[in-house]
């Protein structure tokens, strides 16, 4: 069985090359990206959804990042007891982007933001509900790093939070009447011509 090319090995080697003999290398870029996400501190990742929802009832979901947990990391939310708190690397700037074709998604704040060293970084999003049923978001949290003054992105987490939403009549008759009312009103005016032009006639 052939064994593929160790690059981390060439690399060290060539390295050690380069500081002996003073002769520099073209270094391969995969491990230098990799070796900067090694460097990467560890933070922490707050994720705060709502377990229930209601159709076209919105409400706030959010996501903090820190680079260290502040004492007011859980402070402020609406559905704090629902918040799930995990580990995560960080970078200086940061992509969190929140996805769904089941919710009417509007960010409140920016997708690429600058995580503070003695606070956290908020990401807002005012979320819908489209379906009634057990729907899922998407969240996809992203570092930005620079190598030789070339911007990369890694995607270091990808996850799905099902939320179960109940139905809403109101709603539902509403969102039909606002996107069919040419069709109910056309439907209701031919029978009304038609009753006009009968009593017309017999006339």
């Amino acid at each position: 069985m052939k064994k593929g090319i160790d690059w981390l090995m060439v690399h060290n080697v060539l390295g050690s090359w380069q500081k002996l003999w003073g002769m520099p290398f073209e270094s391969n870029p995969q491990i230098a990206l990799d070796d900067e996400l090694k460097k990467l501190a560890s933070g922490k990742l707050l994720i705060n959804t709502p377990h229930e929802m209601q159709v076209g009832v919105p409400e706030r979901v959010n996501v903090r990042i820190a680079k260290t947990a502040t004492q007011n990391f859980l402070e402020g939310l609406v559905h704090s007891q629902e918040a799930e708190v995990e580990n995560i690397r960080t970078s200086r700037s940061m992509i969190v982007s929140l996805r769904s074709e089941d919710f009417k998604i509007e960010a409140l704040s920016n997708e690429e933001q600058i995580i503070e060293d003695t606070d956290y970084t908020q990401w807002d999003y005012k979320v819908a509900p489209l379906k009634s049923g057990n729907r899922k978001v998407c969240i996809s949290i992203t570092v930005l790093l620079t190598e030789e003054n070339e911007d990369f992105r890694k995607t270091l987490l990808i996850l799905e939070k099902e939320i179960t939403v109940r139905s809403n009549p109101i709603y539902s008759i509403k969102t039909f009447v606002s996107d069919y009312w040419q069709w109910i009103f056309a439907s209701a005016l031919i029978p009304a011509i038609g009753l006009v032009l009968k009593v017309l006639r017999g006339t």
